[in-house]
């Protein structure tokens, strides 16, 4: 996978990362993830990243 020298981030960072990638990919945002980012939307502009890359899961 990817070491910590390349992205900076600690091994466990990096998985929650990738975790965060794959859930993305699955087209939902749960109801209260959702009312979050509208709370945050109140006093932050907000953007959308697309064509986010995660390894596939092995095993």
């Amino acid at each position: 996978m990817f070491s910590e020298e390349e992205t900076g981030l600690t091994e466990e960072n990096l998985h929650l990362l990738i975790e965060a990638f794959a859930i993305h990919e699955l087209g939902n945002i749960p109801e209260q993830y959702a009312e979050y980012l509208t709370t945050l939307a109140e006093n932050f502009a907000m953007g959308l990243v697309t064509n986010i890359w995660a390894p596939k899961k092995s095993g």
